[in-house]
């Protein structure tokens, strides 16, 4: 079991991070993975904070854009997240 957490998560969306290419094979490789992986709301959340602000190392994403990322990660069969209450 796996928990990803907000910088793994820009890492993997940073295509300039030194950290992009391990982050982003990492996160996929749990996307197709059997085993559970967990991201939680605030993660997703501080993701999308983080990743839409202006100083979004290259370029800030729009909102649709951050969402379709995470969207895409929830939408994993191997991706768990928790509910909101």
């Amino acid at each position: 079991m796996l928990v990803f957490g907000t910088n793994i998560l820009l890492y993997a969306a940073n295509e300039q991070s030194e950290f992009h290419d391990v982050c982003r094979r990492r996160l996929n490789e749990a996307r197709n993975d059997v085993s559970p992986s967990f991201v939680t709301w605030s993660i997703c959340y501080e993701f999308m904070q983080a990743c839409t602000h202006p100083r979004f190392p290259a370029n800030p994403w729009r909102l649709d854009r951050a969402w379709d990322f995470v969207e895409s990660i929830l939408d994993s069969p191997s991706f768990l997240h928790t509910p909101t209450y």
